[in-house]
């Protein structure tokens, strides 16, 4: 059995002279090494000859997602879709909701497990809101043909200030000047000190991805390599705990007890700023030895 697909452009229709068999063939059956073709104008990817035919791309569903808490909308709200199709592909998507709160992603029906939403900490009318209690990893949701929207209300608006240390170090444990850095920890973006010691505040809990560049001769920190988890144990205060590092970018450690902790970070340096040992040429110098005289 043979099957195998082919996308018309849009407003095109198949007619007689659509597909072919390639190589050409009298007979109806396939020959051995034989494959369906397309040259028509009608037809995407036409010249392509299909021998092991793909299976064909998943119909995706155009699904909007709203970000609220309670009636209040929250604009500018960064979102991320992650997970498994129907069709066992990966799937990852981001978006940004508009003035109503709202984002349009399009996404192919999900897998039993669903996919999951992850909202970042956003600021409305200076106040500071997060996802509920228990959503700190993501939401769980589905899509498929018959449901294609998914309102999330319970973003919550939080007073809290969790403190944050940080100290930048290279290899060798000596302080790295961080004037010039840009650093952002979650949605925050404390500025850099001359001694690589910085404290600043946050005002949720909930996971916080680390990212930094600008440091001189050192090797920028990018997304999806470090990440922690700032859980609040009480009013302004948290426990703060690696999730996730990369170890090529950069030497993470947790030092102290919550809620006195310091978040370590040893800097890789990069590979511009690797010294040479300098070139000094090297004089060689032959005396030339005078035999003595003879005695006669």
């Amino acid at each position: 059995m043979y099957s195998g697909y082919f996308k018309l452009i849009d407003g095109q229709k198949v007619t007689d002279t659509t597909f072919m068999l390639y190589p050409p063939t009298g007979s109806v059956e396939l020959a051995t090494g034989s494959a369906i073709k397309s040259d028509s104008a009608d037809v995407e990817h036409s010249g392509t000859a299909f021998v092991n035919f793909p299976n064909p791309p998943e119909a995706e569903y155009e699904v909007e997602i709203t970000v609220k808490s309670g009636n209040i909308v929250m604009p500018n709200a960064s979102v991320a879709v992650t997970g498994t199709s129907v069709g066992g592909n990966e799937v990852s998507k981001t978006g940004t909701t508009d003035s109503q709160g709202k984002v349009t992603l399009s996404l192919p029906a999900s897998d039993r497990s669903g996919y999951k939403l992850k909202i970042e900490d956003v600021t409305v009318n200076g106040k500071n809101y997060t996802m509920a209690a228990g959503d700190e990893y993501g939401k769980t949701f589905d899509v498929s043909k018959d449901q294609t929207t998914f309102p999330y209300v319970t973003m919550r608006e939080v007073t809290s200030q969790y403190t944050i240390k940080m100290k930048f170090t290279d290899l060798a444990n000596t302080a790295v000047d961080m004037t010039d850095a840009q650093i952002r920890f979650g949605a925050m973006t404390p500025s850099g000190t001359e001694n690589g010691e910085l404290t600043f505040t946050v005002p949720t809990a909930g996971q916080k991805q680390l990212t930094i560049s600008g440091v001189k001769g050192f090797q920028n920190i990018v997304e999806n390599k470090i990440n922690f988890m700032v859980t609040a144990t009480g009013q302004d205060q948290a426990k703060i705990e690696l999730v996730s590092r990369a170890a090529s970018d950069a030497v993470v450690t947790i030092t102290g007890t919550a809620p006195n902790q310091t978040i370590n970070v040893a800097l890789r340096m990069g590979t511009s700023s690797l010294k040479s040992r300098p070139w000094t040429p090297c004089v060689w110098s032959t005396r030339l030895r005078t035999p003595p005289r003879r005695r006669t």
